[in-house]
């Protein structure tokens, strides 16, 4: 049975094509210089019944993998459309290549989509994945 921090750190070892600095936590704070840079939340999960006289087992966890590429502020919004864009495709193509239960014991499945992710009070044109998996 894969455990919370399995699935945590698996999902943080991922490396997408274009990503300077990967951290293994939320960051502090970022520094233009490192970016796009990666990191993971915390996971969560739901512990459904295996039997109906058994609590928990096959178990569902879920967690935000995020990438910054760049700070709001500075306004260049074209260009960070298409950086966003491409970087969809390198996360998606990071999560497809793990090898089969390198993130979980069960099937693993995603949502990738861009968003604004504040780090430090500084908000960050950010790709975000919706990783589930189970087992």
């Amino acid at each position: 049975m894969t455990t919370y921090t399995q699935f945590n750190t698996a999902l943080a070892a991922l490396s997408p094509t274009g990503v300077v600095r990967a951290y293994t936590a939320p960051p502090a704070s970022l520094n233009t210089a490192d970016l796009p840079a990666a990191w993971v939340s915390l996971p969560s999960g739901t512990e459904p019944p295996l039997t109906f006289q058994h609590i928990g087992g096959w178990h569902e966890m879920r967690l935000n993998y995020y990438v910054a590429i760049e700070p709001v502020p500075q306004n260049t919004q074209l260009a960070n459309y298409a950086a966003a864009l491409e970087m969809m495709d390198a996360v998606s193509d990071a999560i497809n290549a793990a090898s089969p239960l390198t993130i979980c014991e069960g099937p693993v499945t995603y949502t990738v989509r861009v968003g604004i992710v504040p780090v430090a009070g500084v908000d960050f044109w950010a790709v975000i994945a919706e990783v589930s998996g189970s087992g």
